[in-house]
């Protein structure tokens, strides 16, 4: 039996007698994540032969190697200009959530419009997104996109 020490809200020490989590099977949940991520892989698709790779001085990558994830990755590069294109070091794509990206930026190239060009392109290449994390070292730090696919305003 496992004692557990916790504090109350009186600043006293109290403790349980019972461990709550002593009935958790560890390994079957283990295996059932495993599982799931399993069935996850083989249900994005065919994959690329390769990892991640350069296209047009960005280095492009998916979580999975997903094949589709690639070519979209290299339209998007494609749909950017050659300025912004010059800024981003890489483009990775968050297979286990699709149309999931993180672009990182290179030292000292972030731009403020650089983050709407980006959406602006993954917009125009796939229609959308699930959300879009640029990587940045500038003062402002990182910039978050939330989840766009062009419906409208919220109601």
């Amino acid at each position: 039996m496992m004692r557990i020490r916790f504090f109350s809200t009186a600043n006293t020490v109290r403790f349980m007698e019972d461990d709550p989590f002593e009935s958790i099977d560890n390994q079957a949940i283990a295996e059932a994540i495993a599982y799931q991520n399993a069935i996850d892989f083989d249900a994005a698709g065919p994959k690329a032969p390769h990892g991640a790779i350069p296209y047009k001085g960005v280095v492009i990558d998916s979580r999975w190697n997903v094949l589709a994830e690639f070519r979209s990755m290299r339209s998007i590069v494609d749909e950017l200009s050659e300025l912004m294109r010059a800024r981003i070091a890489s483009i990775w794509c968050d297979s286990n959530c699709t149309a999931n990206y993180i672009v990182t930026v290179k030292p000292g190239k972030f731009a403020v419009d650089l983050p709407e060009a980006v959406e602006a392109a993954i917009v125009s290449v796939c229609g959308g997104h699930n959300g879009i994390m640029i990587e940045s070292n500038s003062v402002g730090g990182d910039v978050i996109l939330d989840c766009n696919w062009c419906e409208g305003p919220e109601v």
